[in-house]
């Protein structure tokens, strides 16, 4: 057996030894191992075998071996997801993206969304910085107002870009300015034209 001492009792002529530690240290070496076979950006099949409300968790096949994976849900779609149940089930196979690691090696983290383009690209180049575009007001918050503009594209503008003398209401038609296209929180920022 391989084993590790955890404690040395002179007094009593005892050792205390744990076979568990060392097979433990070897199954997460092994793991590794695994791990630093997959690249970032490399496709991978994985199965469903749990899920939680922040993502989905699978197995991933390496080698004889199974690796646990994660998708968070922010990596399952490009459009906001709120809700996973309905949208997977246990052992179900499904494609996805490696694309990055836990730092103890533990676990890979993958995403199914990167498996196609982000739709916000295209949007984000119809939408140019300085393009005048008229929009719908959806909504006046204390940050500002959140502007309902084509393909179902949302704007922004700030409290602080807003003319102090003119007031907007929920369905006011609006014409804007782009002045920042947010391709992380996938809304275009807005001033108004008056």
């Amino acid at each position: 057996l391989r084993v590790k001492v955890l404690e040395v009792d002179q007094v009593q002529n005892r050792l205390v030894l744990s076979e568990r530690e060392v097979t433990q240290k070897e199954e997460l070496a092994d793991k590794r191992k695994s791990i630093i076979t997959f690249e970032k950006g490399e496709k991978v099949s994985v199965v469903v075998t749990n899920m939680a409300s922040f993502g989905v968790f699978v197995a991933v096949p390496a080698g004889e071996k199974k690796l646990d994976g994660l998708i968070h849900i922010s990596e399952v779609a490009w459009e906001k997801t709120a809700d996973l149940s309905g949208m997977f089930e246990v052992g179900q196979t499904l494609d996805a993206i490696v694309i990055g690691f836990d730092k103890e090696g533990k676990r890979v983290d993958l995403s199914i969304k990167r498996l196609t383009q982000d739709p916000f690209e295209a949007i984000s180049e119809k939408y140019a910085v300085d393009t005048q575009i008229n929009g719908k007001v959806i909504s006046v918050g204390a940050q500002g107002l959140d502007i309902e503009l084509s393909d179902g594209v949302s704007g922004f503008i700030r409290k602080e870009k807003l003319p102090p003398t003119v007031t907007y209401t929920e369905g006011d038609s609006i014409k804007a300015t782009v002045i920042k296209v947010d391709k992380r929180k996938q809304r275009v920022e807005l001033a108004p034209v008056l």
